[in-house]
């Protein structure tokens, strides 16, 4: 593994979908080598929250195999170098729920990544309010495909809010937003 260099951000497939677990993510994903992908998420708990997958849908980390894992990694650093320097971040929270019982609600390996700054949760409880936004409605992940609402389980509620589509438009202009960060 010494010398591993991560690929540069290959292009978006045209034909081929791109999935977290079994929803399909291609409009969102903003950066995609030949094993990871970094997407914008449904329902990010604070600006500039993302997720960063394997391409290959795995549920435990240690399912990887040791290129996937070190691409995996690479991809997570390269994303949160982007994101501090795109937000001017001071820190980041890095979050890998590895299981069900580890409090994974989709069952496809994802690390998210926080930018954070100073005061930026002051209004809210705080520099550590992040993990209750992360119990609490805030990050309670919501579902769709194609426009329906879908109920995965594993206590995951469906969003009843109507904002399924708002949803979606506002990931697709992040993501193309992120992808002309790694043009630029």
């Amino acid at each position: 593994m010494k010398g591993l260099k991560i690929a540069p951000s290959l292009p978006l497939p045209s034909t081929t979908p791109i999935y977290f677990s079994d929803i399909n993510v291609t409009p969102h994903v903003f950066h995609l080598t030949p094993y990871t992908i970094a997407i914008a998420p449904v329902k990010p708990i604070i600006k500039g929250h993302v997720l960063i997958c394997p391409l290959r849908p795995r549920k435990r980390l240690s399912s990887l195999s040791a290129v996937e894992s070190a691409d995996f990694f690479l991809v997570v650093d390269r994303v949160s170098r982007m994101l501090e320097k795109h937000y001017n971040a001071t820190g980041l929270n890095l979050v890998l729920q590895d299981g069900h019982d580890a409090g994974q609600r989709v069952p496809h390996v994802h690390m998210h990544v926080n930018p954070r700054t100073n005061g930026d949760l002051e209004g809210r409880g705080g520099v550590d309010a992040v993990y209750d936004l992360w119990e609490g409605e805030e990050g309670d992940l919501k579902y769709w495909d194609g426009g329906r609402k879908k109920d995965r389980g594993a206590g995951v509620r469906v969003d009843e809010e109507g904002l399924v589509e708002r949803r979606k438009v506002e990931m697709k202009e992040e993501a193309e937003m992120f992808r002309r960060r790694w043009r630029g």
